[in-house]
């Protein structure tokens, strides 16, 4: 499936770019070992006091914030598609998508597509590491050097 040379490039990478996971943490003590409850009402109950104590956001302050927004993924994704003069039917198909994948990119307002998916189009349109970053990142995901698949992905990306 792969070749000896680029098994190696890419155990050369992760041995660069892999981050261990931490390790679990310890179990929780036991009940006899926990916190007295009424210690714990009493903290909750002091939370509460200082939250009631804090201005409310006025509504019309939070809809002013609202509208500092950036455009919506999809409408991101198909202008980024559109600028770099690609057609969105050979986006889909070289990313092995189906057409109702960019069916609801087109019409479903709140539509948001999967990390592979995001990534599947990255490499149809064969965009750089950096450039990738920021589309997952739009997408509310991200490559993270303590997953393994995604430090494979990064190196194909930088490769």
């Amino acid at each position: 499936m792969l070749n000896d040379e680029l098994l190696a490039q890419i155990e050369t990478y992760l041995a660069a770019n892999f981050i261990e996971p931490a390790p679990k943490p310890p179990k929780l003590p036991k009940r006899s070992e926990r916190l007295d409850v009424v210690a714990v009402q009493h903290a909750c109950l002091s939370v509460e006091r200082f939250a009631a104590k804090r201005k409310v956001v006025p509504k019309a302050k939070l809809a002013e914030h609202l509208k500092q927004l950036k455009e919506t993924f999809p409408q991101y994704l198909l202008n980024f598609i559109a600028e770099r003069g690609r057609n969105e039917v050979d986006v889909y198909k070289r990313a092995r998508l189906s057409r109702q994948i960019f069916s609801k990119l087109r019409t479903q307002k709140g539509y948001m597509p999967r990390k592979r998916t995001i990534i599947a189009i990255a490499f149809a349109m064969e965009l750089t590491l950096d450039e990738t970053q920021d589309l997952l990142e739009r997408g509310g995901y991200s490559l993270s050097p303590s997953i393994k698949e995604d430090v494979i992905i990064s190196f194909f990306f930088e490769n």
